[in-house]
């Protein structure tokens, strides 16, 4: 983890997207524990982030034993955020936003849908935030128009059949 002390603070909010993603898709544990430490995980404290690095690899390691050939749909639940994160990069322009920023954003955008789609709470979706602005990924401040989004998504590798799919959490 010595090495992670070298990594541009961009690139650390990065890392800390992926680990905010895990956290959102693993456990109620995972989440709870890492928005209590989020500041010393944007702080980079040793203990917290070598914690954090060991949960997010667990949960990884999981889900991938579960879905090896990722034939079952099962490793889907990475992409959380991304479906929305990777449209922002290519409307933006790649390089605009960090991967990490745009994934932050993806999560934001995921879990409104949820609460519309599958009546995910509303509480769950401010806890979320506010542990994407804890760690230092706040709202992006850009717009892009509904048509440039959709159309960017729908490149994604999730659309089967022409149908746009996410990943939204309960």
């Amino acid at each position: 983890t010595d090495v992670l002390s070298t990594l541009s603070e961009r690139e650390w909010k990065c890392g800390c997207a992926e680990i905010a993603k895990a956290a959102v898709i693993d456990s109620d544990d995972f989440f709870f524990w890492l928005s209590e430490q989020a500041s010393s995980l944007a702080k980079r404290e040793q203990p917290v982030v070598t914690e954090a690095i060991a949960r997010s690899v667990i949960f990884k390691a999981n889900v991938v034993a579960l879905d090896t050939l990722e034939s079952r749909g099962v490793r889907e639940c990475l992409n959380y955020g991304h479906t929305f994160g990777h449209a922002i990069e290519s409307v933006a322009g790649y390089g605009t936003f960090s991967r990490g920023a745009a994934v932050a954003e993806g999560m934001r955008f995921a879990a409104r849908l949820s609460a519309d789609v599958l009546g995910t709470g509303a509480d769950v979706v401010a806890a979320q935030d506010e542990l994407l602005d804890s760690l230092g990924l706040p709202e992006l401040e850009w717009t892009a128009s509904p048509e440039e989004l959709l159309e960017a998504m729908m490149h994604d590798k999730k659309v089967r059949g022409g149908t746009l799919r996410f990943v939204l959490i309960h």
